[in-house]
């Protein structure tokens, strides 16, 4: 997990998306989705070449839990600064929830292979039910 955030604090795709399997999985808040860890690399390039461009990740809680020895699910909160929207304009810092599934190699790596994030956001209790 270190990795992947110092790979996106440098925004360096490739140091971010090194630990993914070659068939691993990625969707990010916004639902963009991509398969394999080249094309997972290549979109987290685009985003951290457009509204990442000057964004910087902070974890702030991790919990793992082992659903088999070879099989780990791992719940990361991060707060996210320094996003950018289509004008330009930085938007407030945020957090997000990720779900990422790693599993054990035979050479004895953990590789990701599936990764989701999702915003960290309370209900707007000002809408009608």
């Amino acid at each position: 997990m270190a990795e992947m955030t110092n790979g996106f604090n440098n925004h360096d795709a490739k140091a971010a998306t090194r630990m993914y399997a070659p068939d691993g999985d990625f969707v990010s808040v916004r639902g963009e989705a991509a398969n394999g860890a080249t094309e997972v690399e290549a979109k987290l390039a685009a985003i951290l070449a457009t509204r990442a461009r000057n964004a910087s990740l902070k974890t702030l809680k991790m919990t793992i839990r082992f659903v088999r020895p070879d099989v780990a699910l791992v719940h990361v909160t991060n707060e996210l600064g320094g996003l950018v929207n289509a004008n330009g304009q930085t938007l407030l810092a945020h957090q997000e929830l990720s779900l990422q599934v790693l599993v054990k190699e035979n050479d004895g790596a953990w590789r990701l292979t599936a990764f989701q994030n999702t915003l960290v956001a309370p209900f707007d209790e000002s809408r009608p039910k």
